[in-house]
């Protein structure tokens, strides 16, 4: 008796809950949904906003929405930003009334709003809707607004001010390559000093096509890439010039061109000199005479030399794959082989190898990078040592007929690198001799060293 009282009370106060949130919640929440907006100044819907007007003493801004995009048409015609334009519209539509100060005043002075300090006007269905901004309440919380051709001053956030104060900058399309990377395909960069021509392969592989053709460091061409397409003018300098001389524009100091999509439409990006002060370049795009300011950031990743846009691999192969190493040097011929995910080491002696060890010496290996190029060798292979190398490494891989195979031979006269050569290039390498020791190894280092 008593647990089935206890259910129907259990079902009791779960029907009181489910009535009190479905009625009682959900009332209360529509409730102050509908104050909310009646507290609103303005009710419509950012679709319904086609223009906005901000005006601050005789300087105005309009902007006008053609299409799905923004306008600006005063103080100059350019693209707008799209989305700072329809955050602006959304956050004046957000504007509430706090409070009436008061009704038809005989002194708008007072409240500086005769005249005011700023308006921001917007079109919505063919009717124009105008807040005139005033003064800060001693407390600087608020603003003095009037709405319209009414006389009644309000009291409204005083964010509203920030709203009608916005520049042209913040309206304005920043964007300088307005494309995106996946349409680049081939790009040129030309200096007084060099020209070259980087292009994109169908597997996404960068390739220098002058003044070498060798591959390119794609990561390091992907990243320069994106910061150039991402990066924004920090100035709008001059709209029409006159004469482009003092911005080293005419002829410019630096041009990227870049191949864009199927078609290898182009579009050009001409750099000019540094503005110390500002720390900007400054630049111009394709067929705009628009002078702007571009953070010098954007370019720190720009290479001015070939060697910088090179790839400095020395072998490419896939890790996982390798089955067989085989080193030799001076003092040590050192073979291993790979059997079911085991190393074993088979000489100089037949041993457990130790799996870790082969693993970092393959990624030493793979991560070893140049630090120069010698592309056209004028003295024999004996000058460079590769006659009797201090190190040949080969790999042996799974379902692959090539051998990748690297030499290292003697020192460059600094003393600081080496002359290597691998089998997938006829490039001479110069590699530091810190990068030389890791590669170096022993039968003891390699062997598993586990005694029980």
């Amino acid at each position: 008796m008593k647990l089935k009282t206890t259910l129907i009370l259990a079902i009791i106060l779960a029907l009181i809950i489910g009535y009190y949130y479905l009625f009682e919640v959900k009332r209360a929440k529509r409730v102050e949904e509908r104050e909310e907006e009646a507290r609103k100044l303005f009710h419509y819907s950012p679709e319904q906003v086609t223009q906005l007007r901000l005006k601050e003493g005789d300087e105005v801004i309009l902007c006008k929405k053609v299409g799905d995009e923004w306008k600006l048409e005063e103080p100059v015609q350019a693209k707008g930003d799209k989305e700072e334009i329809e955050l602006l519209i959304n956050n004046i539509l957000d504007i509430e009334q706090e409070r009436l100060i008061a009704s038809e005043p005989s002194n708008l002075k007072q409240f500086g709003l005769s005249p005011p300090t700023a308006e921001v006007s917007f079109q919505a269905d063919g009717k124009w809707e105008t807040l005139q901004v005033g003064d800060e309440t001693p407390t600087g919380i608020s603003i003095y607004a009037k709405k319209g051709d009414s006389n009644d001053v309000l009291l409204v956030n005083s964010l509203a001010r920030s709203y009608a104060k916005k520049e042209v900058y913040d309206l304005r399309n920043k964007t300088i390559l307005p494309f995106e990377l996946e349409r680049v395909k081939q790009f040129r960069y030309r200096t007084a000093q060099q020209d070259i021509t980087c292009q994109k392969t169908e597997a996404n592989q960068w390739n220098l096509l002058q003044p070498i053709k060798t591959k390119a460091d794609s990561d390091k061409v992907q990243s320069f890439l994106q910061r150039l397409i991402d990066a924004k003018a920090k100035e709008f300098v001059e709209e029409e010039p006159e004469d482009l001389g003092p911005y080293q524009l005419a002829p410019a100091e630096r041009e990227l061109t870049f191949w864009l999509g199927e078609e290898m439409s182009q579009a050009t990006l001409y750099i000019g000199k540094i503005d110390e002060d500002k720390k900007s370049y400054y630049a111009r795009g394709g067929q705009s005479m628009v002078v702007v300011l571009i953070d010098e950031e954007v370019f720190k990743e720009l290479p001015e030399a070939i060697d910088g846009w090179r790839d400095k691999t020395l072998i490419t192969f896939d890790r996982d794959k390798v089955n067989r190493i085989h080193l030799t040097s001076e003092e040590h011929s050192i073979t291993l082989e790979k059997k079911e995910d085991q190393w074993e080491l088979t000489e100089p002696t037949k041993t457990k190898a130790d799996s870790w060890e082969v693993d970092s010496l393959a990624m030493a290996l793979q991560g070893t990078k140049a630090e120069g190029f010698i592309d056209r060798p004028q003295k024999p292979d004996s000058w460079y040592g590769f006659d009797r190398p201090q190190l040949e490494i080969s790999l042996w891989l799974e379902g692959e007929e090539a051998s990748p195979k690297l030499m290292i031979g003697t020192q460059e006269k600094d003393k600081t690198t080496h002359y290597a050569r691998s089998s997938q290039s006829p490039t001479i390498y110069l590699v530091k001799e810190e990068d030389i020791d890791k590669l170096k190894k022993t039968p003891f280092d390699l062997r598993d060293k586990v005694l029980i």
